[in-house]
């Protein structure tokens, strides 16, 4: 399976089964660059699938803000 057909698979399936608003408006908005770029130059080509790989994104800082 290609990348692009695997990861499109990948993500539908995390947003069909995502139950938090928040994170689900966070995946609904899609990975940066450099997250695509890891899983399409690196992830992708050494493992070959998607599974048990689960995105989180915010991580909270010194400032209490949201990176």
């Amino acid at each position: 399976m290609k990348f692009e057909q695997a990861f499109e698979a990948f993500m539908a399936k995390q947003l069909a089964e995502e139950t938090n608003p928040r994170r689900r408006e966070r995946l609904e908005r899609g990975l940066g660059h450099a997250e695509m770029e890891f899983l399409r130059s690196i992830w992708y080509p050494k493992v070959g699938n998607f599974n048990d790989l689960y995105p989180e994104w915010e991580v909270r800082d010194f400032a209490n803000g949201y990176r």
